[in-house]
């Protein structure tokens, strides 16, 4: 098993909020992304909220239908870096995968409905269900390392996400400066 080298790199405001507008204002804003230039990690994780407001376009679907209800993952694209979107219950909606130099890989649930994961191989996007009633991100990190050989990430997304990472126990080691 060989796990990503995981880095959660984040920039908040002093009150805590995470806001992509806003912070796209701050003095600091400039170095946040060059510093994730020189951490060398082509792959990185963002949360769907993040996603909903920086990549998809914001579409959102409430689908229903039965569960998914197994691990499994999607592979569509040889690449080893990926635009990662943790998305726990299935509720953006994508359209046809067109990035050939970092296609989108979702994380999800195995709670999250069938034709929500059969919706993302008709859009040639990969994707990783683990975890019941939300993502098991050690096991999904495991399947990204072994099957989709990814090997160094930051997490780059919203306050949940970062959290999630820190508190699963699957980044070992922190760092502030």
């Amino acid at each position: 098993m060989s796990k990503p080298y995981i880095i959660v790199h984040m920039m908040t405001s002093i009150d805590g909020r995470i806001d992509c507008g806003m912070t796209a204002q701050l003095d600091g804003n400039n170095e946040y992304y060059a510093t994730l230039d020189q951490l060398n990690a082509p792959t990185r994780v963002s949360g769907r909220v993040t996603a909903q407001t920086e990549i998809n376009g914001g579409q959102l679907d409430h689908a229903d239908g039965p569960a998914y209800d197994h691990e499994r993952f999607a592979k569509h694209s040889d690449s080893h870096e990926f635009e990662i979107i943790a998305d726990t219950h299935g509720k953006l909606r994508w359209g046809k995968e067109n990035s050939t130099s970092h296609p989108h890989l979702i994380l999800t649930s195995e709670d999250v409905p069938a034709d929500y994961l059969k919706s993302l191989d008709a859009a040639n996007i990969c994707w990783i269900a683990a975890g019941k009633g939300h993502i098991d991100l050690k096991r999904a990190m495991t399947i990204l390392g072994d099957e989709f050989s990814v090997d160094r990430l930051a997490v780059v997304g919203g306050g949940k996400i970062n959290g999630g990472f820190l508190s699963a126990g699957v980044v070992m080691k922190s760092a502030c400066w």
